[in-house]
């Protein structure tokens, strides 16, 4: 991807056939960035639903401006690495008329998910404002910045469940949790 700003106008959240609203990956795929691009969500949907069994990897991106009940930045379901990403201001919301909370500001992960290089902030939802590993889901992050990222629980990161995650180098910074774990809630 060129570098440059790109931002999604095709309304109408929830369909997995990217032809409205996130980007949906539905295959094998890599995805690299020249000159740092960023693809914001323009506040109509998710950026990127990775669908399982799709491997993916991305390159060198900024991901922002998502907003979604699951994964406001990224719903991944597949197989995903993540390398020298920023993933930024991205807010995790219940849809009007909807039920239940929000979960994983920056990225709501329920398949395998690799970060490396990667800063995570700003990012808001109800569990998980920066990072929620959900259920049965495996994290693996090296040098991870989570920062500024606010949720109830699990500031900068819920790990849910029987959900694992494996964290080396990773800086936690002022992320805030008005109930558990401003940092990290660990539940799995």
């Amino acid at each position: 991807i060129p570098a440059g700003g790109y931002t999604l106008t095709i309304a109408g959240a929830e369909e997995d056939a990217a032809a409205t609203g996130d980007l949906d990956i539905t295959e094998d795929v890599t995805i690299v960035g020249e000159g740092v691009p960023s693809i914001d969500g323009g506040g109509l949907d998710r950026v990127f639903e990775v669908l399982d069994p799709a491997v993916v990897r991305m390159e060198t991106l900024i991901v922002s401006g998502g907003e979604a009940q699951l994964g406001a930045g990224i719903h991944n379901h597949g197989t995903l690495t993540l390398d020298s990403l920023s993933i930024q201001r991205n807010h995790a919301v219940v849809p009007p008329g909807g039920s239940g909370g929000s979960s994983g500001g920056g990225i709501f992960n329920g398949g395998t998910l690799t970060l490396v290089d990667t800063q995570i902030f700003e990012n808001s939802a109800d569990s998980g404002g920066g990072i929620h590993n959900f259920a049965t889901a495996s994290l693996e992050a090296t040098n991870l910045f989570l920062g500024a990222n606010e949720a109830e629980s699990g500031g900068g990161l819920w790990n849910n469940m029987a959900a694992e995650a494996v964290l080396n180098d990773v800086e936690l910074r002022a992320n805030l949790a008005t109930g558990n774990g401003a940092g990290i809630y660990n539940d799995g």
